[in-house]
Formats: C-alpha cells, structure tokens, sequence
C-alpha cells in the first residue's frame, strides 16, 4: 500500500490590524512499518520518558495536554533536568511532528499531574 499517512493543517491569526494565514499542503506519508498507539499517560512532576507502547520505529508524534490548569514540558533527557523543546498549556496541542527514532521523548509535569494523550505514527 501507498499513503498511509496523510497530514493536513492549517493556521489563522487575526489581531487587530495583522492577519495571517497558513495552509499546509496535504502530505501523504508511507507507512514502511506497520502499526502506532494513541494512549493517554499520567505525567508527574518529576520527568519520566514517554511510553512508546509496542512503536518500533517513530514516525510522527501528536500530543495533547488534557489537564484544564497545568502545563506539561516535552524535551529530552538533560542528565539531571529535562531539557525541554516544547511546552503545553493546559488544553493545548502539539503535531504532528516528524521525530527522531535514536530520541527517548521525556515529559514533565508543573506543579501537579497532568494526563498527556500521545499518538505516535510508525513510519
């Protein structure tokens, strides 16, 4: 099979006098593996890798923060510390985004635990 994949998107500003529009073309992706999870993961205060479930080869990542007051911070592991690359305020979403099969995604919950929705794409 061919395009398993399709990603669309499209992003809207009006403020005051500033507009702005994008609109993605439609990507069509093929899936060379087979398979990838939707699942939500209770992430904590102290950062913990992100569960992968049985996805072998990463493709594309979304992801949701659930919680309705926290933020969560999504990065990698700085030894100590998480080194994060994007942060989700409450509600908000991230994706999809192309990442790294050799990267451990970790997330870090603020000031209490927040439920993080993943869906990873094998690619």
């Amino acid at each position: 099979m061919a395009n398993e994949i399709t990603i669309t998107g499209k992003v809207t500003l009006k403020s005051g006098g500033f507009e702005l529009e994008l609109n993605s073309r439609s990507l069509k992706v093929d899936q060379t593996g087979e398979g990838g999870i939707q699942q939500v993961q209770e992430i904590g205060t102290t950062y913990e890798a992100i569960d992968l479930g049985q996805v072998a080869t990463e493709g594309y990542a979304m992801f949701r923060n659930l919680d309705d007051t926290n933020f969560v911070q999504i990065g990698l592991d700085g030894g100590a510390s998480l080194t994060p690359v994007m942060k989700l305020l409450a509600t908000e979403t991230a994706g999809p985004l192309r990442i790294d099969a050799a990267a451990t995604l970790f997330a870090l919950a603020d000031t209490a635990s927040c439920n993080l929705e993943v869906i990873i794409l094998e690619n």
